[in-house]
């Protein structure tokens, strides 16, 4: 192995295209900038630089990128003795170059377009799904009234919690929002939110995603979820503000026209604080929804 490696980095090109590999994945191009050759002087190098094990290359479209390859920290200590010099150096102040050449390309673009056209590209939906990783391994979430399970769908992409869904109507599930493993995944129960079948401390988070106005018990759906919940959990409720949309009783089955902050308040006892509080106002001639974090003590 040695002996190939001290052939193949016996020429002082492919010494210097080593150097800058140590510090950056760059393409032909880039390296061409720096060491002031040709393209096909560039390309026969790193062909035998890859041949020996030191280099790999990445695809990215048309363009290919190249890297140091995972190598033995006996010769990495070696090569980077050799890269003391000044002339290697040098090469390494020039990767600035290449630097401000890539960056130079996307801030064309902002200060001459100002962005325009990227919000085609920004999917809010994405974010959430993102958004669900940040729940900690092995928790226990619960959808309490999943319906058809579209929050469901945002938490069983992150694999390594253990989710629950509870819903009065067991039939509401789309099985189809899901793939088969993610479904799987899912334990669901046909349950009475205000009296589930689950132990004291159970869940470390709790979410009720527009439910309460559908309950013909608010209070105890609420005080159930806190009963079922852990000590430091967290219980996330969203819902309409208190509202006066009289015709949402007989178009949707809303029992309740929504809930003020201070309704949710004389809720809580002793042990429980209420963290968090967001009003989102709608513009859509709808109801405002609001968020309320409660954290069990």
């Amino acid at each position: 192995m040695w002996l190939n490696i001290l052939k193949g980095i016996s020429d002082k090109t492919r010494l210097r295209i080593l150097n800058l590999l140590f510090n950056r994945e760059l393409n032909v191009n880039e390296i061409i900038d720096i060491l002031s050759t040709t393209q096909s002087n560039v390309s026969k190098h790193l062909k035998i630089l890859k041949s020996i094990g030191l280099v790999k290359e990445r695809k990215d479209g048309t363009w290919r990128f190249y890297s140091l390859n995972k190598i033995d920290p006996k010769i990495s200590s070696f090569l980077e003795d050799i890269f003391k010099d000044k002339e290697f150096k040098d090469d390494i102040d020039r990767l600035e170059i290449i630097s401000e050449k890539r960056n130079f390309i996307s801030r064309k673009f902002f200060l001459t377009n100002e962005g325009q056209g990227l919000g085609q590209f920004y999917s809010l939906d994405n974010l959430i799904f993102a958004f669900a990783f940040l729940i900690p391994s092995n928790s226990r979430v619960l959808d309490a009234g999943c319906g058809e399970g579209k929050l469901l769908k945002i938490l069983a992409k992150n694999r390594s919690i253990e989710l629950y869904a509870i819903d009065y109507y067991r039939d509401s599930i789309n099985s189809n929002l899901f793939s088969k493993d993610e479904f799987e995944r899912i334990k669901f129960y046909r349950e009475d939110i205000t009296k589930t079948d689950f132990e004291k401390n159970y869940f470390d988070i709790i979410f009720m995603n527009m439910v309460l106005h559908h309950i013909g018990e608010p209070r105890d759906a609420i005080r159930e979820c806190l009963r079922i919940l852990k000590s430091g959990g967290k219980l996330i409720i969203v819902d309409f503000y208190k509202h006066n949309y009289e015709n949402m009783r007989q178009e949707y089955g809303d029992i309740w026209l929504g809930f003020d902050l201070e309704y949710i308040k004389n809720i809580l006892s002793e042990g429980f604080k209420l963290k968090d509080y967001y009003l989102l106002e709608n513009t859509n001639n709808l109801p405002d929804n609001f968020i309320i974090h409660i954290e069990k003590k």
